[in-house]
């Protein structure tokens, strides 16, 4: 499985998530909750590799293309810097939100 979750600096932000160049989530309105760093996710299939992820956050003009590792289940967490700056973190392990 593929768990993408959108976490740290959202705020009425726009986001779409393509996967090997299909779309697989589009929202508005996507917002962070400051208290435990969390905003949004989905959950799909790991993709066949080599498999990247782009995500285009249109509100602020910002897109990044992400590669992913070869594993049975990825945890990528996408957040927004104070600039506006995707920024991103994989894990083998599912993130902690309290």
């Amino acid at each position: 499985m593929l768990h993408v979750a959108l976490q740290e600096g959202f705020a009425n932000d726009s986001v779409q998530i393509h996967v090997n160049g299909r779309e697989v989530f589009q929202k508005q309105n996507i917002t962070s909750k400051t208290q435990i760093g969390f905003a949004d996710s989905v959950e799909l299939d790991m993709p066949q590799p080599p498999a990247t992820v782009r995500v285009e956050v249109s509100s602020r003009r910002a897109s990044e293309t992400i590669a992913l590792p070869q594993e049975d289940a990825v945890f990528l967490g996408i957040s927004l810097s104070r600039d506006g700056k995707i920024t991103h973190r994989i894990s083998k392990e599912p993130f902690g939100y309290l």
